[in-house]
């Protein structure tokens, strides 16, 4: 009996140990997910912790910044260092905190600036930036404006209502032309840009739109504010690598 005992307990401690080695090798093998960010506004110097250490985050509004690698569980707290009169050691002052869907990725986080009682905050979109969702050879237009838009792009008429995106493929010629035109309570549909754009092989791009801000002299502008943003791919053995 007491043999018997001892071979069962063995054997659970052999599978125990198989299972966690198993494990193990499942866990190096996976790829860690990844993130890039882009700003619609000028913000200041950005971290996040990533096991345990503290990373600084280039992040600017003219362009994607590199890839980061984010935590396992996904949650990625934004934070800015302000060192207090009273004390020599800066203190983390958290700003944005998100976490990233499923899915491999990699993921592109938009950072827009708004302000709450005179202080700064910052909104956030999640975009799945993945080849899947915006192929080689393709455009990606997303609406961040308050007004529906319609737009003429490679051929392909689309109508983005606020918050709304769609892909176009590259038209095969070098050269395509953008239109935009924001709907209107009184006057319809207003034509607010017109202008070509190059393409250009191995890329892919993605245009952010948005409304012009009010002011004093115009508190309700019909204009639309573009920003591009091309990113060039490469083929490694491993895959298509982004840059």
């Amino acid at each position: 009996m007491v043999n018997c005992r001892r071979s069962i307990v063995s054997h659970w401690i052999m599978a125990l140990l198989l299972l966690a080695c198993i494990s193990r090798s499942h866990g190096q093998g996976e790829q860690p997910i990844k993130f890039r960010l882009v700003s619609m506004h000028d913000i200041p110097q950005f971290y996040y912790d990533y096991e345990g250490e503290p990373q600084k985050l280039f992040v600017s509004a003219g362009s994607f910044s590199q890839l980061y690698e984010a935590p396992h569980d996904r949650r990625i707290r934004f934070y800015v260092e302000t060192t207090p009169t009273d004390s020599s050691a800066p203190v983390k002052v958290s700003v944005a905190q998100i976490d990233l869907p499923s899915g491999d990725g990699p993921f592109l986080v938009v950072l827009r600036t708004e302000f709450r009682n005179g202080k700064p905050y910052y909104r956030n979109a999640i975009i799945d930036a993945s080849i899947d969702s915006h192929p080689i050879g393709a455009f990606r237009i997303f609406n961040f404006s308050k007004r529906d838009m319609a737009v003429q792009l490679s051929g392909g008429n689309l109508l983005l209502k606020s918050g709304e995106s769609k892909v176009v493929s590259y038209p095969e010629e070098r050269k395509t032309w953008l239109k935009v035109a924001v709907a209107d309570d009184d006057e319809g549909w207003i034509k607010v840009v017109s202008s070509p754009r190059s393409v250009s092989s191995r890329t892919r791009t993605t245009f952010f739109l948005t409304h012009i801000p009010p002011s004093e002299g115009d508190p309700d502008p019909k204009g639309v504010s573009i920003r591009e943003f091309r990113e060039r791919t490469v083929e490694t053995e491993s895959g298509i690598l982004i840059q």
